[in-house]
C-alpha cells in the first residue's frame, strides 16, 4: 500500500513525494512496527515471554538480553524506515491515488490479529503445545494413519 502511494519511489527507502493517505498509512505502519518489535500489548511480547518460560536456568541469562537487544534493533530500524517513508518527503503534489476500502480492511484486520492473539493466548498456547507434542511423537500418527504398516513394523 505504501509503495502504491509513493509513485516512482515505491518501497525503496528514499525520499519520495507526499502520499495521498500518508497519515493513515503512517499509523498502520506504526502499529505494525510495534507488533513486529514485540512490544506489549501485541503478540510478539507474549511470544518472547513464552520463550523465556521455556528456557532453563543459564539459558535465561543470555536469552533475556538477546531478546531485549533484538527488540531495540527492530524498533530503531523500523523507526528509521518510517521516518524516511513518511516524514522525509519532497515538496510538491501528492502522488498516488486513494486506496480501495478492501485493502484498508485487509490490513486493519491483519493488524488487529496481534492484540487478539494476546487476548486468546491461553487457548492458542495450549493448541501449539499439543501440536508440538504430536510432532515430537510421530508414532501415534503413523499408527493412526497406517494401522497395517505399524503392525508389520513390530
Amino acid at each position: 500500500m505504501i509503495g502504491l502511494q509513493r509513485g516512482k519511489a515505491g518501497t525503496r527507502l528514499v525520499k519520495g513525494r507526499p502520499m495521498v493517505q500518508g497519515a493513515a498509512l503512517a499509523m498502520l505502519f506504526f502499529v505494525g512496527a510495534i507488533a513486529v518489535a514485540g512490544v506489549p500489548p501485541f503478540s510478539g511480547a507474549f511470544g518472547k515471554a513464552l520463550m523465556l518460560n521455556a528456557a532453563e536456568g543459564t539459558q535465561r541469562l543470555w536469552l533475556w538480553p538477546l531478546l531485549l537487544l533484538t527488540s531495540l534493533a527492530s524498533l530503531i530500524a523500523l523507526s528509521r524506515a518510517g521516518s524516511t517513508l513518511f516524514w522525509r518527503s519532497h515538496r510538491g503534489t501528492s502522488s498516488g491515488t486513494p486506496l480501495p476500502r478492501r485493502q484498508w480492511f485487509g490490513v486493519i484486520w491483519l493488524l488487529s490479529a496481534a492484540p487478539l492473539l494476546v487476548a486468546l493466548a491461553g487457548p492458542v498456547s495450549s493448541y501449539t503445545q499439543a501440536t508440538a507434542e504430536q510432532l515430537a511423537n510421530p508414532q501415534v500418527l503413523i499408527r493412526t494413519l497406517l494401522p497395517n504398516a505399524a503392525g508389520d513394523a513390530q
